[in-house]
Parts: C-alpha cells; sequence; structure tokens
C-alpha cells in the first residue's frame, strides 16, 4: 500500500532519506574524494591530515615512508660515488697509461738531442785548445761537406779526442764528401789559415764601428778566405794525388767560391760593374764543373 505526502510517494521498500541526512552523505562523498585526489597528487598532504588528527597508524606510516625515502637517497648516492670512483680509476688508468706510453716515445729522442759531450769534456778540451769556443762559434757559418768545414771540426776533434783520433775522423769526412786525400803539410796549413780567419773576425768585432760596417768587413773577409781555403784545397788535391773525380770537385769548390764572392753571398761589398761580366762567365764555369764531377 502506497500513500502519497508533501509531493513524495512512499511505499513498501521505498528508503526514505531527509534532505539533511541527503546533505550529510553529500558532503562525506566529497570529502572522501577530495582526500583521495590529495592522496593520488601529493602522498605527503594525506599523511600530514592523517597525523594532524592523531593517528597512531598514520605516524608510523609517515616514519616508515620517511625511512624508505632516505635509505632510497642514500642508495643513489652510494651508486652516485661507486660510478664517481670507477671513472675516476679508469681516467688516472688511462692517464697513467697514456703518460707512460708518450714518455716511451719522447725517450728516445730527449736521449738523442741531448749532446754526447759533456760538461767535463768540453772542460778539458777548452784547456787543451783556449780558442775551442771561437771554432764552434764558426762552424755554424760554414757550409757542411766543404773542405773549410773540415779543417775547422779538424781544430775541434783535435781538442776532444786528440791528433790520432781527429786525423782518422777528417779522413771519413774528405772521403764521404770527396774532398783531397791531401798531405800532412797540408793539413797543418790549412789549419793556420783558418786560424788567420778567426783573427781577423775578432779584429772586426774589436773596432768601434756600427754593425751595419762590422757585418759588411766580416762577410768580405769570409768570402775571400772561402777562395783561399778553395785554393788550397785544390792545390792538396793535385799535391795528395787525388783521382779524377776529386780534381773535378776540388776545381767546382773553387769557382763556387769565386762566384759566391762576386755576388757577395756572405754580406761582403758590393762588386763593381765588371763584376756582372764576370759573374756570367763564373756561372759558366760551375755549370762545367757540376758536369765533370757528375761525368768523372
Amino acid at each position: 500500500m502506497a500513500f502519497k505526502m508533501g509531493g513524495m510517494s512512499f511505499g513498501k521498500g521505498t528508503n526514505y532519506k531527509s534532505p539533511q541526512l541527503m546533505k550529510k552523505e553529500s558532503a562525506m562523498k566529497m570529502a572522501k574524494k577530495n582526500s583521495a585526489m590529495d592522496m593520488a597528487k601529493d602522498p605527503m598532504k594525506m599523511k600530514t591530515k592523517m597525523s594532524d588528527r592523531g593517528s597512531e597508524g598514520a605516524k608510523k606510516l609517515k616514519k616508515e615512508l620517511e625511512a624508505k625515502r632516505k635509505a632510497k637517497e642514500a642508495r643513489g648516492q652510494a651508486a652516485e660515488d661507486a660510478k664517481s670512483a670507477l671513472t675516476m680509476k679508469k681516467g688516472s688508468a688511462m692517464d697513467m697509461k697514456k703518460g707512460s706510453a708518450m714518455d716511451m716515445k719522447k725517450g728516445p729522442m730527449k736521449m738523442k738531442k741531448k749532446s754526447p759531450m759533456k760538461k767535463d769534456d768540453y772542460d778539458k778540451a777548452l784547456k787543451n785548445d783556449p780558442q775551442l769556443e771561437k771554432y764552434i762559434a764558426k762552424r755554424k757559418t760554414l757550409e757542411k761537406g766543404s773542405a773549410a768545414f773540415g779543417n775547422n771540426q779538424y781544430r775541434i776533434n783535435t781538442a776532444y779526442y786528440g791528433k790520432d783520433k781527429a786525423d782518422q775522423i777528417r779522413a771519413k769526412y774528405r772521403k764521404k764528401h770527396n774532398l783531397s786525400a791531401g798531405t800532412e803539410k797540408g793539413t797543418e796549413k790549412a789549419v793556420k789559415l783558418s786560424q788567420v780567419r778567426i783573427n781577423k773576425l775578432d779584429k772586426v768585432d774589436q773596432k768601434g764601428i756600427s754593425q751595419i760596417k762590422k757585418n759588411t768587413q766580416k762577410g768580405e773577409i769570409n768570402e775571400n778566405f772561402d777562395k783561399k781555403e778553395a785554393r788550397a784545397e785544390k792545390k792538396e788535391t793535385r799535391r795528395g794525388k787525388g783521382n779524377k773525380k776529386q780534381k773535378a770537385q776540388a776545381d767546382l769548390n773553387l769557382e763556387k767560391a769565386k762566384l759566391a764572392d762576386l755576388k757577395a753571398s756572405r754580406g761582403g761589398r758590393k762588386g763593381q760593374v765588371l763584376n756582372k761580366l764576370r759573374t756570367k762567365r763564373s756561372e759558366k764555369r760551375v755549370s762545367k764543373g757540376k758536369e765533370k764531377v757528375k761525368n768523372a
């Protein structure tokens, strides 16, 4: 049996809810929904609310979550430290390996660059010949393979090793560069001529003139002595009964020295007007001399 009351019908099995009850249920649903959303967004808010209520379970849960968070952070830090240590160890090993390889590679080069002559050897050689420093300085101005270079080096070797060994080195040098075998007297003359050159260059340094004039005078001295030494070498080649190729080389060296003097290649004085014609003739002789050496 059903009946109506105030526009609302009631019957058997109908659950009647007053407006106050419905309003209360709606508010509870909304609170539950908001709580679920807050928990999804930020679990810490849920924990805070629960702790505010004084719940022992909430406090316990908060402690557990905090402990888990700290443990996770500790594991992450430990992993980061281990990774950093591994990287450092790997980098250090690579640096050591690379450095060792570079040192091994550079080692022979350093040994190669290192002079075989020690300071003690130099001091002893300087006692044997006080002019040693000048010979060493002069060596830079001479052409390697020339007779003048060999004569100058002979003085250096004599100071270091003595005459016998210096003679052996000079013989090898002559053979290598196809120079005259020479004679004992010829060697002594060449060495004296080399010493005269050094003395003249020293006198120019002592003059109270400008550096430009000094350079010009030194250039002229070097050009003239190159000719003198080449001429002496040519004579020694014939006296020492040099072979055909050695004679041709000696002739060529003398002609080269003459041409260098005409062109003022060592910084000497400029030639005269007639030097242009002489230069052309000398160039032709040099060209012919090279062919003779080649065909000898």
